[in-house]
């Protein structure tokens, strides 16, 4: 199992990186070197040895037990686990997978153009699906939706103002 910090640092780091690699595209140039070997230093300072390759907008990292890729698409991702529901309210921009050993894999999906109402759809397409609901909560400008249903949890994340949600599944440690 990982600990608090290095998760911390692995989950930082895949943050710098998605955010680099939105604009890239094409071969892999000397920026994408550099970026891979900058990864893959600071992942190794937190303590174990790391593999880091950037292809355009396409990231994948190995470090231990943890395996990681994110990709820069527009599809649902076809192997999450068949009991979460479709988000149909928004568009897929980015999806990233990580596996942490036997803990299971956690799925990120970026959406964008999110719908007006999508909390309140959201949040019953998933109660239909016999997930329970445990807290919605609004704000002006976005909300948040948290849930879980046998081994999974699931948490939705949106800004209205920004356009942009998140949409986070992974092993329910209950």
């Amino acid at each position: 199992m990982l600990s608090g910090r290095r998760h911390l640092w692995i989950c930082g780091l895949v943050l710098i990186a998605s955010a680099a690699l939105v604009a890239g595209c094409g071969k892999k140039d000397s920026g994408e070197k550099v970026a891979e070997g900058m990864l893959e230093e600071a992942l190794e300072q937190s303590g174990g040895e790391a593999d880091v390759d950037i292809e355009g907008s396409d990231l994948t990292m190995e470090s231990g037990d943890v395996s990681l890729k994110s990709t820069a698409t527009a599809e649902w991702p076809g192997d999450l686990p068949a009991s979460v529901p479709r988000f149909a309210y928004g568009v897929p921009v980015r999806v990233t997978r990580t596996e942490q050993g036997t803990e299971g894999t956690t799925y990120g999906i970026a959406l964008k153009e999110i719908q007006t109402g999508a909390l309140d759809k959201y949040s019953a397409d998933l109660k239909a699906a016999g997930w329970e609901v445990l807290t919605t909560m609004t704000s002006g400008e976005g909300g948040t939706i948290m849930a879980k249903k046998d081994a999974l949890a699931l948490t939705f994340a949106y800004n209205e103002e920004e356009d942009f949600g998140n949409l986070a599944v992974m092993p329910n440690a209950d």
